[in-house]
């Protein structure tokens, strides 16, 4: 079981993500938090306080961030080496950069390369 919270930082929409995302019931519950964030915003997925993230959630990550990379950009923040492991393992670092703080991520997002925006 696993909580969310959604705010903007700076020029990023953060979802923070705590708990564990293990079985089904999670993921299913994950891929709808995703409906949350508009898929032009940059995105900071804050994994700082998820304690446990099962292969399957870590292909969904991978999925969803892959979809959104062509809109917008993603960071992840994830200081815990059970949940870092599973990321690397599914190629999700290959997607978006993993840091280990929000003032990491903030930095990324920050940067001119990571303000494109569509026309609306």
């Amino acid at each position: 079981m696993f909580d969310f919270k959604l705010t903007r930082e700076s020029e990023a929409t953060v979802l923070d993500v705590s708990g564990a995302i293990i079985g089904d019931e999670d993921r299913d519950i994950l891929s709808e938090t995703f409906a949350f964030v508009e898929p032009d915003d940059n995105l900071i997925l804050d994994l700082s306080e998820l304690h446990a993230l099962d292969p399957g959630a870590a292909i969904l990550l991978h999925d969803v961030l892959m979809r959104r990379a062509i809109l917008a950009e993603s960071v992840i923040i994830s200081a815990r080496p059970a949940v870092s492991m599973q990321l690397v393992l599914h190629d999700v670092d290959r997607v978006c950069p993993i840091v280990s703080n929000i003032d990491l991520a903030t930095d990324i997002i920050d940067r001119p390369w990571a303000k494109r925006r569509l026309p609306h």
